[in-house]
């Protein structure tokens, strides 16, 4: 029996949205392994995505499916929707608002001059990167950016 008997049998909603399959690429899934409630991943091929950030395609690997779903455990109807440095922009951003949630509190009412320009930075890298701030944060920055001015000024006598 050939090794990929069966793979073009894949059901279209595992690469729903795909742009092209390649079935050469095919590598036989451990279904023991697969987070899945009715229907497991038989097999895992190299499908290309469009981006839904950027637009630009990128490939999943089936490779990197079987890590996917058989290592990290993702359910097994998820699909990956951004390319690899989206991700990592989407991460880093993501980071960014855990760690200025994490300071903004204590920085406000006690903050140290550290803590207020560390907000200061993760303001600015959140809005290169998300665009405009809501207002609550642009706030922030104003207070922040006041105070600090006063206490330069203030070190500077």
């Amino acid at each position: 029996m050939h090794r990929n008997t069966g793979i073009k049998d894949i059901p279209p909603h595992f690469y729903w949205g795909s742009l092209e399959l390649d079935y050469s690429t095919a590598i036989a899934a451990n279904v023991a392994l697969q987070n899945c409630t009715v229907m497991p991943r038989r097999w895992y091929v190299d499908a290309r995505f469009r981006c839904a950030d950027c637009g630009n395609e990128f490939l999943w690997s089936a490779k990197e499916q079987q890590v996917w779903f058989e290592t990290y455990k993702f359910f097994v109807d998820s699909l990956k929707t951004r390319c690899d440095e989206c991700c990592l922009r989407r991460s880093e951003v993501l980071h960014l608002r855990q760690e200025y949630d994490a300071l903004i509190g204590e920085a406000r009412s006690q903050g140290s001059v550290e803590q207020k320009e560390r907000i200061l930075e993760i303001l600015e890298k959140l809005e290169s990167s998300c665009g405009p701030l809501p207002d609550k944060m642009c706030e922030t920055r104003e207070l922040f950016c006041k105070q600090l001015m006063k206490l330069n000024g203030a070190s500077e006598h």
